[in-house]
């Protein structure tokens, strides 16, 4: 990816990062903390002062799949033009592991209150995520073992 591009993409990133920061601190300063602590959704009335903060999360969650969106391109991509050699077999293999594990555990995670509580979702989505990434540094290292041990195995059998 070009340069000008990755500047624009973490630009959006930071974007979208402040804007939230920015509507929550407008929901708790002027809104009466509406759509930034926990409520009932069924006693939830439309007012126009809850804008800023349901445009700036509707803009996150689009850049985030845009963004997910961009990595699976740009990883396949990638995987047409790079020659099949072990370390971007291992690499790849690692990162659709990691990416659908990520993936999977945001959907679930987030869909809801994990024992009755926010915090615990959090702290459940913070640990997946920790998890998932420590997964995907081993899981390269693995397959790129595996890979060479095979091919080690394939040379001298031949």
């Amino acid at each position: 990816m070009k340069k000008n591009k990755m500047k624009i993409w973490v630009g959006c990133g930071i974007f979208c990062v402040l804007s939230v920061l920015v509507s929550s601190w407008y929901a708790v300063a002027f809104n009466d903390s509406r759509l930034v602590v926990p409520m009932d959704s069924k006693e939830y009335v439309f007012d126009i002062k809850d804008l800023p903060m349901i445009v700036s999360v509707s803009l996150t969650c689009i850049y985030l799949f845009a963004l997910f969106a961009l990595i699976l391109i740009h990883a396949e991509k990638n995987q047409r033009q790079v020659e099949e050699t072990g370390i971007t077999r291992a690499k790849l293999k690692a990162y659709q592991i990691t990416f659908g594990v990520m993936f999977a555990a945001l959907l679930i995670l987030c869909r809801g209150k994990l024992f009755g509580s926010l915090e615990y979702t959090l702290i459940a989505v913070i640990i997946t995520l920790s998890l998932a990434l420590a997964l995907g540094i081993f899981l390269s290292e693995y397959l790129l073992y595996r890979y060479d041990h095979d091919d080690q195995i394939g040379e001298g059998g031949e």
